[in-house]
């Protein structure tokens, strides 16, 4: 994915919302896709592990159709490798305890539940925090970008909070 083209977050910053939501659904829909077929050839997990490296892949391709941009390139710099590493240890540590936290409860249940009742735990889990994805997917793409051009033009915040609600506030309610 960090071969993905920027241009994609320069574009939902100027309302490039519906080609955004656009790049989501198909990344969606050729990941669940190529699951279903892998899943019926080779019939194991690695099924689930192929199928996201093809949605990475199509993400690659597909968001440099979507909104253009250039290449990357890949070169080693000594400077900047520091720099990332210097910022990305705050990063990493947030998310490993990010991570222990989201998860301590499925290392718990499955030493107390056994497989079958284990695994209905994880899949309710998953569809409870469903909302959550939602939610997040409709404050990052419509709300913050909304918000930061209000910003930039020194409009009220409030005002354009409730009227981002208007688009795909309902939408979005409907699918949660």
């Amino acid at each position: 994915d960090g071969q993905a083209s920027l241009h994609q977050f320069r574009a939902l910053r100027q309302g490039g919302v519906q080609r955004f939501a656009l790049l989501n659904l198909a990344i969606g829909v050729s990941q669940t896709i190529a699951a279903i077929v892998l899943a019926f050839f080779i019939r194991n997990i690695w099924a689930i592990v192929f199928s996201m490296l093809i949605s990475s892949m199509v993400r690659v391709w597909l968001s440099y159709g979507l909104f253009g941009g250039e290449r990357h390139s890949i070169r080693a710099d000594r400077k900047v490798a520091s720099d990332v590493w210097r910022f990305s240890r705050m990063i990493a540590a947030s998310s490993a305890i990010t991570l222990v936290i989201t998860q301590v409860d499925k290392l718990a249940m499955s030493r107390i539940l056994p497989l079958s009742q284990f695994g209905t735990y994880v899949i309710a889990s998953t569809l409870a925090a469903a909302p959550t994805v939602f939610a997040y997917n409709y404050a990052s793409t419509i709300v913050y970008p909304a918000a930061a051009a209000a910003w930039r033009d020194g409009r009220s915040l409030i005002d354009t909070y409730y009227e981002s609600w208007g688009r795909f506030f309902y939408a979005y309610a409907l699918g949660c």
